[in-house]
């Protein structure tokens, strides 16, 4: 799986699991962790992204093209 250590850094706050994902090397689960920290973390009371879920977002996409 490649991630880099500042995408690390800025998700270790939001994920627990964080560690646990990384070292099972399943991008797959580590997405679909990363989509439920998304709905978690970054919708607003008027289920629109806030702030934090487009930085969340876009980590995830940077995520997905690096391993695709």
């Amino acid at each position: 799986m490649q991630i880099r250590p500042e995408q690390i850094a800025a998700l270790r706050s939001y994920m627990p699991t964080l560690d646990a994902l990384l070292a099972a090397g399943d991008i797959d689960e580590f997405e679909t962790e990363l989509d439920g920290t998304i709905l978690d973390y970054g919708i607003g009371a008027d289920d629109e992204p806030t702030e934090l879920g487009l930085k969340l977002q876009k980590l995830y996409d940077e995520i997905y093209m690096q391993n695709t």
